[in-house]
């Protein structure tokens, strides 16, 4: 194999492993296992910075909707 072919398959192997991590971070799941890949996560912890980044937004669209 030549420089190109290693470079492509390189980039290839990124590509996937980016996408895994993206679907597993949109899905929410806490384990993850694909072409010997093991992804896992402690979700808990996220979806309580998820529900304080909600309720803080809500307080400062109600904030900025009193000013008018």
């Amino acid at each position: 194999m030549n420089d190109a072919m290693f470079i492509v398959l390189i980039n290839s192997s990124v590509i996937v492993i980016l996408k895994l991590i993206s679907m597993c971070y949109k899905s929410k799941c806490k384990k993850f296992d694909c072409l010997g890949i093991h992804i896992e996560r402690d979700i808990d912890n996220e979806e309580k910075l998820d529900e304080q980044e909600i309720v803080a937004k809500s307080i400062s669209r109600v904030a900025s909707s009193d000013k008018l």
